[in-house]
Order: C-alpha cells, then sequence, then structure tokens
C-alpha cells in the first residue's frame, strides 16, 4: 500500500533534504501541492523573480477561460475584454509538442464554437491537465498557441509569432508537458518510486588497492552509500520530448517560472531556484542545470542567468567580462537550438526571434540573419557539427537523417540558418594569438516582424581568394573530409574539410572550390609541437555574375609553422578568380 510522501530526516546527503516515497504518478495530490507550494513561496519570497517579471498587467490577444473547477467546458476570450473589467488578470501559459497527434486548433472555421464555449473531452488529454492544473492554481485563464493563434491565418500567425516574448515574459507560470511525446501524453506518468529516490546500499568496497588514486581510497570506505541518479535532471528534462523542440527553448528561458510534468516526476524552475518532488528545497548542485558539470554545453540555464545579470547591471555599470559571457553564452546556446527539431522549416528564425529581442534590448547590438553586429567577424566561420550527440544518435538508432537543406530558400549560404543540420563556432579562448585576415565590409538583410529574412540578403567580404582542385582524398567520414587540395598557383595543401550538407557526389569529383581564409592562429604547443592554424569559407561561384558566391562549407589547415603558409597570405591568380574589387592584395566579392 502506498503510504504516501515520506521526508528523509538523515543528513549523510550532504544535508539534503529529501522525498523518499512517492505516490505513483505525476499529477498525484503531493504532486499538485509541490506545485502550489512552491509557486506561493516563488510569489512571495523569491527577489530575482520578482525583479524580472513582477506582476506583470499585460495579456495575449487571445486565451481560454478555464472558468471554475466544476465546470466541464471552456471557452475563447479576447484579452481586450478581461482588462475592462479587470486590472489584474493573471493567466499560465502551456509548453507542448503537438507531435503527429490531431489537435483541436484555432481556425476561421472553428473560433465561433470555441467562443461560445467547447467541453473539455473534445481536447487532448494534454489540454485537459492543462485546464486542470491552471484551475488547481487558482488561475482562470490559460493560453495555449493552437487554440489562440488561428492557425489558417498566416496574418493572424506571423502578428502573434511576433508576441512570444511578451506571452512567455508575462504568464504567472508556465507549465510543461514535459515528458509527453504528443498531445495525448498528457501530465500524468505512472511511476515506481523506489527508481527515483535516494536508497542506501551497504557497501565493502573490496579490491581497490587497484586504484591508483589515494584520495579516492580513502574515500571508498566500507559503510552505508545514498544511490541514485546522478544526472536526473538532464535525463528527465533536458533530453525529454518536449525540449527536443526549438521553438520551446525560449518558451523555457522567457518564462519567469516552469513547471516540468516529466516522466518521472514534476520539476520546477524559476528565476532563483531548481527544485523537484525528490528534492523539493532545492537540488543538489551535481544535478542543478545551473552547476552540474553536463551544463558547460547543455547552456539554456546559464544563458538565462547571464542575461538576468547584466538586465540588472544595465549596460553601462555591469562588471567586466559580462557582455563577452553572455555572447559565448549565446553561441553554446544556438548549438543546443540547431540540434532541436521544427515542424515548420520556415520557423528557423522566428522561432528564436524573442530571444533575439530580448538580446537586443540588453546589448543594443543588431541582429544579421543570425549573427550579432558586433560578433559576425568571429562566427560567420561557423561550421556543421557532423560529429554532434544529435547525427552520431540517429545514426546508432538508424534513424534516417535529417535533410540537410530547407527545401524553399529562408537563409544566404553564409548563415547557419541555411542548413538544417547543427551548428558549432570557433571558440576564441582555444586559441593564442587569434586575428582575423578577412573583413566584411557590407551586410545587407531585411528582417520582417515575424523574425523571418526577406530573400536576396548578401554579404561584402574583402579577403584573400583562392582557387583550386581536390588531389587526393585521405579520409572521409560523412560530412568531413581530409584531402590534399592544389591550388592553381601550385601550391598543394593538407585541409580538413566540414560541408554544410549531404554531398550529391564524391569529394574528389568536386570542380574548382574556393578557398577563403578568414581567421589564423598561432595555439602554442599540442603535443610538444606549435601549430599554426587558419580556417575559413569554402564557397563556389554562385554563377550569376562576376564576385557572386555561395558558402558551401568550412576548411581548417594546420602546419608547424606561418611560413608553411606563406602562398596564403599573397593574391591568387586573377585570372582565375571573379570579384566585384581587388586592391592588389585581397579580393571583395558578394557571398549570397
Amino acid at each position: 500500500m502506498n503510504k504516501g510522501p515520506q521526508t528523509n530526516e538523515r543528513t549523510e546527503m550532504t544535508n539534503f533534504k529529501f522525498v523518499s516515497q512517492l505516490d505513483n504518478h505525476t499529477i498525484s495530490k503531493y504532486s499538485r501541492d509541490f506545485i502550489r507550494d512552491k509557486l506561493a513561496f516563488c510569489l512571495g519570497h523569491h527577489e530575482a523573480c520578482a525583479n524580472y517579471a513582477g506582476r506583470s498587467k499585460w495579456l495575449p490577444r487571445r486565451v481560454i477561460d478555464v472558468g471554475l473547477e466544476d465546470q466541464d467546458f471552456v471557452r475563447l476570450v479576447n484579452g481586450s475584454e478581461i482588462a475592462e473589467v479587470s486590472s489584474d488578470a493573471p493567466y499560465v501559459a502551456l509548453s507542448h509538442t503537438w507531435g503527429s497527434a490531431r489537435v483541436m486548433q484555432l481556425t476561421k472555421e472553428t473560433m465561433p464554437l470555441l467562443k461560445s464555449g467547447i467541453q473539455c473531452q473534445q481536447l487532448s488529454r494534454t489540454f485537459q491537465h492543462a485546464i486542470h492544473t491552471t484551475r488547481d492554481l487558482g488561475f482562470r485563464y490559460l493560453w495555449i498557441d493552437s487554440l489562440c493563434i488561428v492557425q489558417d491565418s498566416p496574418d493572424d500567425w506571423s502578428e502573434e509569432a511576433s508576441k512570444m516574448q511578451d506571452v512567455y515574459k508575462s504568464t504567472i507560470c508556465n507549465i510543461a508537458a514535459t515528458g509527453g511525446s504528443d498531445s495525448k501524453a498528457g501530465f500524468a506518468f505512472l511511476r515506481d518510486a523506489r527508481n527515483i529516490a535516494p536508497f542506501l546500499v551497504q557497501a565493502t568496497w573490496k579490491d581497490i588497492s587497484d586504484i591508483a588514486d589515494p584520495i579516492m581510497q580513502e574515500k571508498l570506505v566500507p559503510g552505508l552509500y545514498y544511490c541514485m541518479d546522478f544526472d536526473f535532471w538532464r535525463d528527465q528534462v533536458e533530453e525529454a520530448p518536449l525540449n527536443q523542440r526549438a521553438w520551446v527553448l525560449q518558451e523555457r528561458i522567457l518564462s519567469p517560472r516552469t513547471v516540468h510534468f516529466a516522466q518521472k516526476q514534476v520539476f520546477w524552475q524559476c528565476r532563483q531556484q531548481e527544485a523537484c518532488e525528490t528534492f523539493p528545497d532545492a537540488l543538489p548542485q551535481w544535478s542543478s542545470p545551473a552547476t552540474a558539470l553536463w551544463s558547460t554545453w547543455t547552456n539554456s540555464t546559464s544563458f538565462r542567468k547571464q542575461l538576468d545579470e547584466l538586465k540588472s547591471h544595465g549596460q553601462n555599470i555591469a562588471p567586466p567580462g559580462t557582455r563577452a559571457n553572455l555572447y559565448a553564452s549565446w553561441d553554446k546556446l544556438l548549438k543546443t537550438y540547431t540540434s532541436c527539431g521544427l515542424t515548420r522549416q520556415e520557423d528557423k528564425f522566428v522561432a528564436i526571434s524573442s530571444l533575439v529581442k530580448e538580446m537586443q534590448s540588453v546589448t543594443g547590438d543588431e541582429w544579421l540573419a543570425g549573427f550579432w553586429k558586433t560578433q559576425i567577424i568571429k562566427h560567420f566561420c561557423w561550421r556543421v557539427e557532423w560529429e554532434s550527440i544529435y547525427l552520431t544518435g540517429m545514426m546508432a538508432q538508424g534513424e534516417r537523417l535529417p535533410i540537410s537543406r530547407p527545401s524553399c530558400w529562408r537563409a544566404p549560404s553564409w548563415s547557419w540558418a541555411s542548413t538544417n543540420l547543427p551548428v558549432a563556432f570557433h571558440q576564441d579562448t582555444m586559441y593564442n594569438d587569434l586575428s582575423y585576415v578577412s573583413e566584411i565590409k557590407e551586410v545587407e538583410v531585411t528582417t520582417l516582424k515575424s523574425g523571418q529574412i526577406e530573400e536576396g540578403s548578401s554579404l561584402l567580404l574583402r579577403c584573400f581568394l583562392h582557387a583550386g582542385e581536390f588531389s587526393r582524398l585521405e579520409k572521409s567520414d560523412l560530412g568531413r573530409h581530409t584531402v590534399v587540395f592544389r591550388f592553381n598557383h601550385g601550391n598543394y595543401v593538407r585541409a580538413g574539410l566540414c560541408f554544410d550538407e549531404y554531398l550529391d557526389c564524391p569529394v574528389e569529383q568536386l570542380k574548382k572550390v574556393y578557398f577563403a581564409p578568414t581567421q589564423q592562429s598561432f595555439s602554442g604547443e599540442l603535443r610538444s609541437r606549435s601549430v599554426f592554424s587558419v580556417v575559413g569559407l569554402l564557397l563556389k561561384s554562385a554563377g550569376e555574375e562576376n564576385g557572386v558566391y555561395e558558402r558551401i562549407g568550412s576548411f581548417s589547415v594546420a602546419v608547424p609553422s606561418r611560413s608553411d603558409l606563406t602562398f596564403m597570405w599573397v593574391a591568387g591568380h586573377r585570372a582565375e578568380t571573379e570579384f566585384e574589387e581587388f586592391d592588389g592584395n585581397r579580393y571583395t566579392i558578394r557571398i549570397i
């Protein structure tokens, strides 16, 4: 018989209070009490959360009126109508993934039905649970994207998509169907508490003499030890189905508070604290998304904290390094974002546009087709991360890899948004004596209100440019290749190539490829020898007019000395090169 949650009174596990026995599902009375307690304490005591959100009076254009607890219907209402009768009408927002399940949607046809009222039973399980949770928390209004945005109206969709920043920043609490792969899943997951909470084991530690580390030998003494999943937040939240969706990243970061209904327990996250049913007071540091080792790579929480820090200080009085840390964190965030899935390929910029606005508000920087104006020279030589866990995991499971390019134009070839594959950026901290050998003279981009960009964007680059062809293939692995490349001026170089898409022919059959170096660095000693490295763009002629190119990938070259690449810093044969301008040393070309 389940006796209900029990609290551990022992102090062996770094003085953390934890619940040793949970109910058998994730919307039990204890789960609901946990959520109510966390929300009440946050609203009453968390200064960081109050400073971030306060009690916003803003309301979305439309919300769902969930009514009273005993009502079996809900209806769609206009936010302006609520504002006329109440100056304080907090609402809850829902993060969910549609999946393959058919869900009720707001369309021109269904709008009269939803406004007049619809039975809760006609909605998906996730929507029903969201309604009950909203009522249980004591609130009357709920925002759900599919029920509050007219799905068959491009104008309404574009207008409302541009307001996602306000929708999630202004919600009193975001409830996330984190463990569900579609809208049929709901919030209620059966669980065995014995597999969740820490449990004690008697350890004898035989044969510790084989362990070389003496400090570890001292720690491994016989006795009672607690055992549990060390990375339970990462396993149950970060890697959950919902958080593999691109739209959800900005929803998590912008919301002042999020309740995660995961498959094993309920998690709480606000601007000041992370907790769960097992650790209701706070997560241990070794599993917290703010401090765990894996948080260095899965970066949404640390980005959010750095964004809040810069906001709290203002642009002029922030501690040294705050802005640089924020930009570095943004790069890691994009790495996570580009590994997430999108149902609509055209949403690549739209699904992150609210975070772009947040960054603009604190940095004053300009967004140019996926890059910050002050950082573009550092990062426009991005690369597809063919070795990412996202792609290698799909291959290991025998799954079909994503199509590398969108079916319709979405971004210029020099933008990471031109590919559907995960990307990574070269980090300045990896190099000594880093310098840039190309110059961006002009960027032409028109950004629409929705966050999408108009076709026709281009970048004017002043650079060294060398034409050539592949002489020998040494190694090939999916989109990465090691080749010997022969430049038209007769020099050879061994280079690592990283293409932006799957090649439809062997790499050695590619004709007339151009190398455009963008940065050089001396990396000190690597394996007892110094390394001079150059990275840059792989280009091909766009075939439209002289001096117009398309990016097809990136390259890297590593040699013992800069003198080994002297030929890189002289102009190639002008007869072999198309260009807009030539200053006797470097070419000016346009990349589209």
